[in-house]
């Protein structure tokens, strides 16, 4: 881990930690401020420390975002050997005990991309379970790429999982990957797949759902493809 990771890791945690004595300082001058009559003078004192409190959460979520691009740097990635490995991860543990048989279908020519690994891998991951909860009495789970996809000018790639369990039914479908939603039972998980949606948003991919309670369900990731080669130092 270089200097840079270590650094941001640091302060990445330094900003997390300070958000909550913040927002107790402001739940309790909002307090105060009840206790005050509207006319007090105080109420204006009261006033400028929200003020200052906005400005420094402010700066502690940028300097927390900051911080996050440097402790989850960018990397070259194989998204083909990343599903094969998962996949072989998985084989035993989650696949064969569910009794689910797994097909890939790899495009040999899918270029890498450049991209946060620790994300993309929680992406995979958490669709690789989705499928395998859907499935309670076997089934089928299809994982495929695609390349040389373009979108608005831009270049992508494309992973898809189809499974071939009940589905997602209809009234779930348009709040899907809201964390309030919940399909389970149908063996679709709501929090993971809103977890999944904002992870792929940080990614810059975009990702669709079909699924109907006959034919199974249907994921598909878009993720751009940028310069790869050697990377700049950030």
């Amino acid at each position: 881990m270089s200097i840079n990771q270590i650094g941001g890791k640091y302060f990445s945690a330094i900003a997390a930690s300070s958000n909550n004595p913040l927002s107790i300082i402001k739940n309790y001058i909002k307090l105060l401020g009840l206790k005050l009559s509207q006319e007090d003078p105080a109420q204006e004192d009261l006033a400028i420390i929200r003020e200052e409190i906005d400005r420094v959460t402010k700066i502690i979520r940028q300097v927390s975002e900051a911080a996050e691009a440097y402790a989850n740097p960018l990397e070259e990635l194989n998204v083909n050997d990343m599903i094969q490995d998962l996949y072989r991860i998985f084989l035993e543990s989650l696949f064969a005990q569910h009794q689910i048989a797994v097909q890939t279908q790899l495009d040999p020519s899918l270029p890498n991309i450049v991209a946060d690994r620790d994300k993309l891998k929680q992406v995979l991951i958490n669709l690789m379970k989705n499928a395998a909860e859907a499935m309670q009495e076997g089934g089928l789970l299809l994982i495929s790429t695609r390349g040389k996809i373009i979108r608005d000018g831009n270049e992508y790639i494309e992973i898809s999982l189809v499974d071939n369990g009940p589905g997602i039914p209809v009234h779930i479908m348009a709040d899907m990957f809201k964390p309030v939603s919940s399909t389970k039972g149908k063996g679709h998980a709501g929090l993971g797949l809103s977890i999944v949606k904002n992870l792929v948003d940080e990614l810059k991919g975009r990702i669709f759902c079909q699924s109907n309670e006959i034919s199974g369900t249907a994921f598909q990731i878009l993720l751009p493809v940028m310069a790869t080669g050697v990377l700049m130092d950030r």
